[in-house]
């Protein structure tokens, strides 16, 4: 690192620099005298990596092609930085900008521009002649629309949309055939556009905390799908086409909704390990779910659950279970089947003991039962020994097991 500006690049661009410093003294970003400091990158570091200097230049080849200038209290895009012909990253994020220059349209190499944490009501029309963005971070802005000329930008790949006030998604944004990410959580959206799933190279896709009523017809043919938010929206129903997003894995984010049943279909998604079924209006846990064979976590806290199925020791890779504030009095004998389970979480419910059959739980390791009205427990607990942490807070005990203190002994904390 050298902290004056570098003679590695064109007379050109080192006068820009200077300018851009005499900017940055005048508002006061700056010390008088002092120099943006500046690295000397590979160019896949600047195109396919986040740079994590607030304030700092990126050499290439004897090349502005990155700049930093994150944190700076600016309310606009100095227009000096639009001199720099060779820019492909530049990075405004947590400024107070509500305007960009339309000399924007200058910087025809730029591939990513991040502008999250500003106050952006709309962008340029110019914009669409920045025709290489790969990457547009918009994020934690004023947006109520999204412009045609956002929609015009057809090489772009990741879009952040997320907390904004946007009400409707353009049918323009399927001419970006190219998108594979679209961030657009957080904003006021009641409704997805059909000609949006002609987005078929998508491969996330986030639109939790909306206002979604409904999923429309096509939903199913984003066949590239891997990640999935539809969470704390108004669904009452999930479609069957969800079923055939096959290429979903990991998490699947279907908690604060007003779900109560969940499609037969959904057992093709085979890859789906984690389930947030959360706030929602469910009585049952779903059948669908002994028929995901890789499901490690379930979390149902906060439904109307009034018991545990006894099919729940079909899902053998189980290892996470939090039933909290729902209506469970019983356990079914078969939980002692679950061998991988490591937590299970019933706080908030009316739990009244636990099966025997329990204590054959080898990988069992946290249980919780604060809240529950009375219990009675059994020194089977004892024979837990992997049993790290037991909860037994704000829960009257029936009969306090002599198990109890072989848990301590053993070095588990046990709360009462």
């Amino acid at each position: 690192m050298i902290s004056t500006t570098p003679h590695v690049v064109s007379r050109s661009e080192s006068k820009v620099i200077q300018e851009l410093e005499q900017f940055l003294q005048t508002h006061e970003i700056m010390h008088v005298g002092e120099c943006i400091d500046w690295f000397e990158v590979p160019i896949e570091d600047v195109l396919f990596r986040r740079l994590f200097h607030d304030l700092a230049i990126y050499i290439n080849g004897g090349q502005v092609v990155g700049l930093s200038l994150r944190n700076c209290q600016l309310s606009t895009l100095p227009e000096v930085v639009c001199n720099l012909k060779h820019l492909s990253h530049l990075d405004l994020s947590n400024n107070e900008i509500s305007t960009l220059p339309e000399s924007i349209s200058e910087l025809t190499k730029l591939q990513s521009l991040y502008l999250a944490f500003n106050k952006l009501m709309a962008m340029p029309q110019s914009i669409r002649l920045c025709k290489q963005i790969r990457t547009l971070d918009l994020a934690y802005n004023r947006f109520s629309h999204v412009g045609s000329q956002i929609c015009s930008l057809s090489r772009l790949q990741v879009l952040h949309f997320n907390d904004n006030r946007l009400v409707t998604i353009p049918d323009e944004l399927a001419n970006l055939k190219r998108l594979r990410v679209v961030n657009m959580r957080s904003n006021n959206l009641r409704w997805v556009n059909e000609s949006f799933w002609k987005l078929k190279n998508l491969e996330r896709l986030m639109l939790s905390h909306n206002q979604i009523v409904a999923l429309p017809e096509g939903f199913g043919s984003l066949k590239k799908l891997t990640m999935l938010g539809l969470a704390y929206n108004l669904l009452e129903e999930v479609p069957e086409e969800l079923g055939h997003l096959t290429s979903l894995s990991g998490f699947l984010y279907l908690n604060g909704n007003q779900l109560s049943d969940l499609p037969k279909d959904l057992k093709y998604l085979s890859q789906i390990r984690h389930v947030l079924l959360q706030d929602n209006a469910f009585t049952d846990l779903p059948e669908v779910l002994r028929q995901m064979p890789q499901l490690e976590t379930i979390d149902a806290t906060n439904n109307q659950i009034e018991s545990i199925p006894s099919w729940i020791a079909e899902i053998s890779a189980l290892r996470s279970l939090t039933m909290r504030r729902n209506k469970i009095r019983v356990l079914p004998n078969s939980m002692g089947r679950l061998q991988k389970l490591e937590s299970i979480d019933l706080a908030n419910n009316l739990v009244m003991h636990l099966p025997g059959e329990m204590s054959t739980m080898a990988s069992l390791e946290r249980i919780n039962l604060q809240s529950n009205p009375v219990l009675r427990l059994s020194a089977w607990l004892g024979e837990l020994k992997r049993l790290k942490k037991l909860d037994l807070r704000w829960t009257k005990m029936a009969l306090a097991p002599n198990g109890l203190e072989e848990l301590v002994l053993d070095g588990c904390e046990v709360y009462t």
